[in-house]
């Protein structure tokens, strides 16, 4: 059997939880069910890892339920934020009254008085289980887990401890947007980790990944490491988290071409034009690049708006009008653009982290790992860029020699692909040298970038 299917049920509901079970087995499914939950007992590790592992929790309510005890926290940590589909089954009219039944009240529930409607039950689980999964519950989803982040800060405040009880504390409004965003960043994680299976979000769905940045990822995802009994610090388990969303890239076995029609459409109708390249007057476009701009003035701090906008549209390009062929056609030198992407933050000038885990989730699920493999150790396909305080009519000379040397002037960077010769090296250093008034500056971004160059390799600074 395939596809585990949790009950959790009240003793006294035991028949009708054990009828459903063989309902739902009979297509195949595997179904565990537990009571203990709603009987008063603590999770053991057991019952713990076999929710955790479910595809879809079923919750029996009934007029049993009031007098359960069930645990707050191990119900919202393990229904939460775990990103489960979750399926509230009503057994009669007092099934709603009890206190877990707010915490519920978005999720499909079933009327299924006098065991009618369990066959309805069986087609939604089919459903819930093999997508795809709703925008309007995933939407439902992430509200909850931000009410679950909502408590557990509250509570930290009044007792120092999330396992006191909740108190009533009105949230402010920035508090509130603190735990959507956070409740955001821990459903994107579950996406990457596939504890939610990509190919099961529907099209919008997608902007809730659109909105993590995959650097909140890295921060959660090194946090669980921390609660897991880490001792080595925040700085290198967040490390540990980078080199472990490497491994999803470089190792995870990709889904299939097919699985990507419908997120080639939506990249193709929101961001691209018919040729592929970048639809610049599109308003969800100008809106992606206004995000990251934004982001690394956030970081950096720099005033110069064209600067940021600048490199904001430079990784958006290089990312989007690539990634389709990339992924259909296993093109080379696109990948090779898409790791150009990623490594966008290889210097620290460039450590804002503009990847977001909607574009981290495409490369981890759907690009060719032959060919990144192949790839990913060749310095060639590098993207180096400095600032330079204003053009120097000599650089021109050297740019004409070396074409993979460029300079863009709105926003004054000055940009190497690959890694710099030391002839180039020289005769940009004898072309600044002619500038008397700024040569020393110059020298100093010139040396900067043949620096940031030669750093070896990719597989230690990509995402």
């Amino acid at each position: 059997m395939i596809n585990e299917i949790f009950v959790i049920h009240a003793e006294a509901d035991t028949l009708t939880a054990e009828l459903l079970r063989r309902l739902i087995e009979s297509e195949n499914y595997k179904v565990s069910l537990d009571s203990s939950i709603t009987s008063g007992h603590s999770l053991s590790r057991e019952l713990s890892d076999a929710i955790s592992n479910a595809k879809a929790i079923l919750v029996l309510l009934s007029c049993h339920s009031k007098s359960a005890k069930w645990l707050e926290q191990e119900i919202a940590v393990i229904l939460l934020e775990k990103g489960h589909t979750v399926i509230s089954i009503l057994l009669d009219d007092s099934a709603k009254e009890n206190w877990i039944w707010p915490l519920l009240a978005g999720r499909p529930a079933i009327q299924c008085y006098s065991g009618s409607n369990l066959d309805r039950i069986v087609s939604i689980v089919k459903t819930a289980v093999e997508g795809p999964i709703s925008p309007d519950y995933i939407d439902v989803t992430i509200t909850d887990m931000a009410l679950a982040f909502s408590r557990r800060r509250k509570i930290k405040i009044i007792y120092g401890s999330v396992d006191a009880l909740e108190v009533l504390i009105p949230s402010t409004e920035q508090e509130k947007d603190s735990d959507w965003q956070e409740a955001e960043a821990t459903f994107s994680l579950n996406v990457l980790k596939r504890l939610i299976s990509f190919t099961q979000l529907s099209p919008e769905s997608y902007p809730h990944l659109e909105n993590t940045w995959i650097r909140k990822a890295k921060e959660i995802l090194a946090y669980y490491y921390w609660l897991s009994g880490s001792s080595v610090g925040h700085y290198k388990d967040y490390m540990h988290a980078g080199v472990e969303i490497r491994k999803w890239l470089l190792n995870r076995e990709q889904l299939e071409v097919k699985d990507f029609s419908t997120v080639k459409y939506y990249l193709s109708s929101r961001y691209l034009k018919s040729d592929l390249t970048l639809n610049e007057d599109s308003d969800y476009t100008k809106e992606l690049i206004e995000k990251k701009a934004h982001r690394i003035w956030e970081i950096n701090h720099n005033s110069k708006r064209e600067e940021n906008w600048f490199r904001a549209k430079l990784y958006v390009k290089l990312f989007y009008e690539n990634i389709i062929d990339a992924i259909v056609e296993k093109d080379k030198n696109k990948i090779a653009k898409i790791l150009e992407a990623f490594e966008f933050s290889k210097s620290q000038q460039n450590g804002f982290l503009i990847i977001n885990t909607f574009e981290v989730a495409l490369a981890v699920e759907f690009i060719d790992k032959n060919v990144l493999a192949e790839l990913i150790d060749t310095p060639a396909y590098d993207l180096n860029m400095v600032p330079l305080e204003n053009y120097f009519s000599s650089l021109k000379d050297v740019i004409d020699v070396d074409k993979n040397l460029e300079f863009n002037e709105p926003s004054c960077q000055l940009i190497y692909h690959g890694i710099m010769p030391d002839k180039t090296l020289q005769r940009l250093i004898s072309a600044a040298n002619k500038d008397s008034e700024n040569s020393e500056s110059h020298n100093v971004a010139i040396q900067h970038l043949y620096q940031q160059s030669q750093q070896h390799p990719f597989r230690d600074q990509i995402l």
